[in-house]
């Protein structure tokens, strides 16, 4: 449930003392990415922005663009939510990937983790994503709707995430000052996948999935 899960990312930073939060990372072409979008804007619309997109930072052209954007406005943000793990640990290479080296005030947070989090050193908050659950009941509403006479039955599947915060909830952040617009480029009809560091960060999600403890 990615509406719930900003919810969740939202009120976590909030909890911390965050209040001028920027989305990072949405790609255009991604419906789920498209959910966490319009979930922050609403979010941001009910608590007063009025300009909500000026916020976002979406990954329009490009991982390293997106990131490049975002650098040139950090000082105008205490956190920042990264659409999912690959945003978020592209981002953290980019600001530094220890705690010291990240910019004073600045929490990031990342809609997914599980699988990378062994990459970076900063203990980043995240929200946990239970893909084994989902598959599960993916199969099991696949064998409800198999054997339904009805075709007019319609179903879908939403499971909630799980909050994980390695910091134990720190206010580790604090108001920062500055403001700017966003650059605006025109959005491709790309896929996601083809830009270089993503193939690179899936490949390593993907070995890490497949590794158990001995080799560790």
């Amino acid at each position: 449930d990615y509406r719930a899960g900003m919810a969740q990312a939202l009120a976590c930073l909030r909890a911390r003392g965050c209040r001028r939060i920027a989305l990072f990372g949405a790609f255009p072409n991604s419906s789920a990415d498209g959910i966490k979008y319009e979930a922050f804007l609403s979010d941001m619309r009910e608590g007063g922005v009025a300009r909500p997109e000026e916020l976002c930072f979406p990954n329009d052209a490009g991982l390293h663009t997106c990131c490049r954007r975002f650098l040139a406005r950090r000082a105008a943000f205490d956190a920042v939510i990264c659409v999912n793990e690959i945003a978020t640990l592209s981002l953290l290479r980019q600001l530094g990937n220890t705690v010291s080296d990240l910019p004073a005030g600045l929490c990031v947070f990342s809609v997914g983790g599980a699988r990378l989090r062994e990459l970076s050193a900063y203990p980043f908050p995240f929200l946990l994503l239970d893909f084994a659950r989902l598959g599960e009941q993916a199969v099991r509403l696949f064998r409800y709707l198999y054997t339904e006479n009805d075709s007019a039955v319609h179903a879908f599947l939403r499971l909630d995430g799980s909050l994980v915060d390695p910091t134990g909830g720190a206010p580790v952040c604090h108001p920062a000052e500055g403001e700017g617009s966003p650059a605006v480029v025109p959005v491709p009809d790309g896929d996601f996948y083809h830009d270089e560091e993503v193939r690179l960060l899936s490949c390593l999600g993907r070995f890490l999935s497949g590794c158990d403890a001995l080799d560790y």
